[in-house]
């Protein structure tokens, strides 16, 4: 029994990119209350 199934396409586009000043993983806060005091910067597309 063949079923046809109409799918939506979904596509993701970035909308910016946030930078850090982590460069690897190890020692990188997992929630924010770790980067206190820690400065990113965000670039919008």
């Amino acid at each position: 029994m063949n079923k046809m199934v109409n799918m939506k396409e979904i596509r993701y586009m970035p909308i910016g990119i946030i930078c850090s000043p982590f460069k690897d993983i190890k020692g990188m806060p997992i929630q924010p209350i770790g980067a206190k005091g820690i400065k990113g910067t965000r670039l919008d597309k």
